[in-house]
């Protein structure tokens, strides 16, 4: 309780950070675009549920009045919360360097599936389940055996 989650993430592993938080008794607050970025079936399921709990600001990341409300929920945040690679962060504004302007005291989440300790050519690559489960072996472990 008492903590602020700016919360930029998208699809589902970022969302379902951001509703940890809110469960935690944090506040979170969900800046999206009003215009879906998905199919009906992701929007109305897994958003709703991704969701939850938190306050929701729509807004145009593109458009310059939307900058200043990204600007003014970086200030108020304890965390900023992303699923973005470096060069989108650069671009909304959101990467380390500037949020050490804004707010210094803010925590950036960035939340990346092939970057550990190291920075490799792999670290800006895009993550999603069905990959990651092939590169880490769980379809293999858990999925149908098929030897053909």
């Amino acid at each position: 309780e008492g903590y602020v989650i700016a919360d930029f993430a998208n699809v589902i592993a970022g969302p379902a950070c951001g509703r940890m938080f809110a469960e935690l008794g944090a506040t979170v607050y969900k800046l999206g675009p009003g215009i879906p970025q998905h199919g009906p079936m992701v929007m109305m399921v897994w958003q709703a549920e991704l969701h939850q709990g938190k306050k929701s600001i729509i807004l145009d990341a593109k458009k310059l009045a939307a900058r200043d409300v990204i600007r003014k929920a970086v200030e108020a945040a304890d965390v900023v919360l992303l699923n973005k690679m470096d060069n989108q962060l650069v671009g909304l504004g959101l990467n380390r360097e500037t949020l050490d302007i804004v707010n210094r005291k803010a925590i950036l989440l960035q939340l990346k599936s092939h970057q550990g300790e190291k920075y490799t050519m792999k670290s800006n690559w895009n993550g999603y389940d069905p990959a990651l489960q092939g590169k880490t072996g769980l379809m293999t472990r858990f999925g149908p055996h098929d030897p053909a």
